[in-house]
């Protein structure tokens, strides 16, 4: 199984970069992927303009909640 790699901002569709905009506007946390040679993470979006050849996502919400085991 292969997981896709995140797009850059340049690569991304219209609708995606208009929902990371959008997202952005009403207050929703932005992240962007920071790439080293020790790995890479997701890290909060400093406030300023959508690069290019950085690929960017919405926070996700934590997951919350619980299971029963049976």
């Amino acid at each position: 199984m292969q997981i896709e790699q995140p797009k850059p901002f340049r690569d991304m569709t219209d609708a995606d970069q208009g929902a990371l905009l959008l997202a952005e506007r009403n207050g929703r946390p932005i992240q962007a992927l920071s790439i080293r040679e020790d790995g890479s993470s997701w890290v909060g979006k400093i406030p300023g303009p959508f690069y290019d050849g950085v690929a960017y996502r919405v926070k996700p919400e934590p997951v919350t909640g619980s299971i029963t085991l049976h």
